[in-house]
C-alpha cells in the first residue's frame, strides 16, 4: 500500500506488535474473547453454529474510530505497546 500517509516506521512497529500478539499463549489471548452479543474482540468471527465444518482463522476485531464506538475495556487488556500503537495509527488515518 502506497500514498495513505502513515509512515513506514509506525507500520512496521505495529506489524510487529500484532505478529507478537497473536504469538500470545491461548489463555492470554483469551482475555480479550468475542462476547456473544459482540464481535469485537479476539476469535471467529464466521462461526455461526456448532456443527459448521471451517476453514479455521483466528482474528483479533477492534473498533478505534469513532471514539464513542470505542469499546476501552478491550483497549485496556490488550499488550501496552499495541494498545497505544492502535489507537495512533487510527488517528493518522
Amino acid at each position: 500500500v502506497i500514498n495513505h500517509g502513515v509512515g513506514i516506521e509506525l507500520l512496521e512497529e505495529f506489524k510487529r506488535e500484532i505478529v507478537d500478539f497473536f504469538k500470545l499463549p491461548l489463555e492470554e489471548k483469551k482475555k480479550l474473547w468475542q462476547q456473544p452479543d459482540n464481535h469485537e474482540g479476539f476469535g471467529q468471527l464466521f462461526v455461526v453454529s456448532e456443527d459448521q465444518k471451517l476453514d479455521w482463522s483466528d482474528m483479533f476485531y477492534i473498533t478505534t474510530l469513532p471514539s464513542s464506538l470505542r469499546r476501552t475495556q478491550l483497549f485496556e487488556l490488550l499488550p501496552p505497546n499495541l494498545g497505544s500503537l492502535s489507537l495512533s495509527l487510527s488517528l493518522v488515518l
